[in-house]
Parts: C-alpha cells; structure tokens; sequence
C-alpha cells in the first residue's frame, strides 16, 4: 500500500504510528486507539489537503 500512497497519506502514516505507540504506552485499549486514530487521521489528511489546495491556487 505504501507504494501506492501519496505523501500527504504517509506523512499521516508516520505520525499514526508514533501516536498509536504513545497511546499503548499510556495503557488505552485497542478500540479506544482505533477511534482516535481515526479521527486524528481524518483531521491531517483534511489540513494536509486544504494546504495543498491553498498552494497550487496561489
């Protein structure tokens, strides 16, 4: 998969697994790691993208 995915996706895979690490350190369940993973994931593939958008507009 990683092959395949743009920069934006593994920058974002990147920081997932540093923050999936952190949130197992701190003791949270798989399902509470999942939810918000997925939520952080969701925010930085969104930031990522406006800010890209914002560049090739201007």
């Amino acid at each position: 998969m990683r092959d395949h995915a743009t920069l934006e996706q593994l920058l974002v895979l990147a920081n997932l697994e540093n923050m999936n690490s952190e949130l197992i350190h701190m003791g949270l369940q798989q399902s509470d790691r999942i939810k918000r993973l997925n939520a952080i994931a969701i925010r930085q593939i969104q930031t990522l993208t406006a800010k890209a958008a914002k560049q090739l507009e201007g």
